[in-house]
């Protein structure tokens, strides 16, 4: 019960925020009937829980069973279906953004509706993975912009979601970080958070969602792991189980924390609107 509470204030975050973003939603669908340039632009950064297709076709996300549920075949998206951008975009009416390694395979004007910049796997610090993480993403996001490929009006337009989905946490552990040091990582996860948040409303962009980290505990691969590995050595080796049950009593030091950074973006738009 505990873990369904803690599970539904993450996402309640989500919704708050995109029902502050949702209350211009008509506004900016006006616009987009009268000037296509003036089109509603979804921007997204983070992991699989948002990657539309940015690794290489060579990986797995590539490949069966990816995609079995939509659009039936692989689409580089880490999931049997549609991830939380598509859900996103749907809600507001437009397409799904193309990934960033398609910008110089489709035309341009595929990219009216946005980019996405997020890598399966990647958090805000690097991770297991040799991508791009989102300090590098928001990089390539800058690139763009100073190429004038999203123009000032196009960033005034655009709608930026950020997803958290805990890899970071996840390579904390398997790098056999400590349980007394998860408060301080979890301080300089939510300091870099800031910092990318900051950079991103400085390009211009208002508009932002950000999730928050899932119960790591109860994701496909750890429950998994926990019915399938009975010897207790193993258990022990991989140490996953007991560690990621320590992670979730830290997530409330990130929720308490992202509370700062929201209060931030708050009072810059107030200040912003209200002179």
């Amino acid at each position: 019960m505990e873990n369904q509470r803690h599970t539904s204030f993450l996402f309640v975050s989500l919704f708050l925020y995109l029902s502050t973003v949702s209350s211009e939603k008509e506004w900016l669908v006006g616009k987009d009937q009268r000037n296509g340039s003036e089109a509603l632009k979804l921007l997204v950064f983070g992991d699989s829980y948002v990657d539309t297709g940015n690794w290489e076709k060579s990986s797995g996300s590539w490949h069966s069973p990816y995609g079995m549920t939509f659009p039936g075949k692989p689409t580089g998206r880490f999931s049997d279906g549609r991830v939380l951008t598509d859900f996103i975009a749907s809600f507001f009416g437009v397409p799904s953004p193309q990934p960033y390694m398609w910008r110089k395979s489709v035309k341009k004007p595929l990219f009216q509706y946005g980019m996405n910049f997020a890598y399966g796997g990647t958090g805000v610090f690097n991770t297991m993975v040799n991508q791009p993480n989102m300090t590098s993403q928001i990089d390539l996001f800058q690139g763009l912009v100073k190429e004038n490929f999203f123009t000032k009006q196009d960033l005034e337009f655009s709608v930026v979601l950020l997803s958290v989905a805990g890899n970071d946490y996840a390579a904390h552990v398997f790098r056999d970080g400590k349980e007394q040091d998860l408060p301080n990582f979890t301080g300089s996860l939510m300091n870099q958070l800031e910092v990318n948040i900051r950079r991103i409303h400085s390009l211009g962009v208002r508009k932002m969602a950000v999730t928050a980290v899932e119960p790591m505990a109860d994701g496909p691969e750890a429950a998994a792991r926990e019915r399938r590995i009975k010897i207790p050595d193993l258990r022990s080796s991989h140490g996953l189980h007991f560690r990621t049950e320590d992670t979730r009593k830290h997530c409330r030091q990130f929720v308490k924390s992202f509370e700062t950074v929201l209060c931030w973006i708050r009072k810059r738009l107030f200040v912003r609107e209200h002179g």
